[in-house]
């Protein structure tokens, strides 16, 4: 019950715990482990419930997955995009982020990145930017950044894409902005590359077009 001094500490701690019991042997507890969750974000609220009985260790992991095409809500980051260059096979994109609210902090700050279809992003460079204190990649597609906080003034990061996969039309890529501390303060914003959106699969594959 309760938490570390920031949010940060929590999760630093709750990773720990968690790689100390998966690498724990099976025990003879006995579990009867009732939960239940309200997602908020869900159009009136959706409540799951979550019921577990046996022997050993119990882990839950739920994962939401949501499509958005507009702005939500008010924004409390304003984040700009902006496409440097590109060609068929890569792109390099500059996302500059600045916190809005006078009379808030931003606290620990989560941006989302997802990268357009078939291409994969070089992220090892982004540590050295100032303000970011992890990246998770999630899959070739999409990768989280942490800030320790975002402040008035922008600040900006640029990631090389290179193409992976061929695909064709390519569809725009979202950034989602959260405060870790206040979920209720994000942003979303999109980009899409012209020369990808126009894109054919003659162009990716001239071979399948006589």
């Amino acid at each position: 019950n309760g938490v570390y001094k920031t949010v940060w500490d929590t999760l630093a701690a709750t990773e720990a715990l968690v790689g100390y019991y998966q690498d724990r042997t099976r025990g003879s507890l006995q579990l009867d482990t009732p939960f239940s969750g309200m997602l908020p974000f869900v159009k009136n609220g959706q409540l799951t419930n979550y019921t577990a009985n046996g022997q050993g260790q119990v882990f839950s992991q739920t994962e939401v997955r949501y499509h958005v095409t507009d702005d939500v809500g008010e924004a409390a980051y304003e984040v700009v995009p902006v496409v440097l260059d590109e060609s068929l096979n890569h792109l390099n994109l500059m996302v500059c982020s600045r916190w809005l609210l006078d009379d808030k902090d931003s606290g620990v700050t989560v941006q989302e990145v997802n990268i357009p279809s078939g291409f994969k992003a070089t992220t090892s460079g982004l540590g050295s930017t100032s303000g970011i204190i992890s990246v998770i990649q999630r899959n070739d597609t999409a990768f989280t950044i942490f800030f320790n906080r975002v402040g008035r003034d922008s600040t900006c990061y640029t990631l090389r894409c290179d193409r992976a996969h061929p695909v064709a039309h390519t569809a725009a890529a979202f950034i989602v902005t959260r405060s870790l501390d206040n979920p209720e303060f994000h942003d979303i914003a999109s980009y899409q590359p012209r020369r990808l959106m126009e894109s054919t699969v003659c162009d990716l594959c001239p071979q399948c077009c006589p």
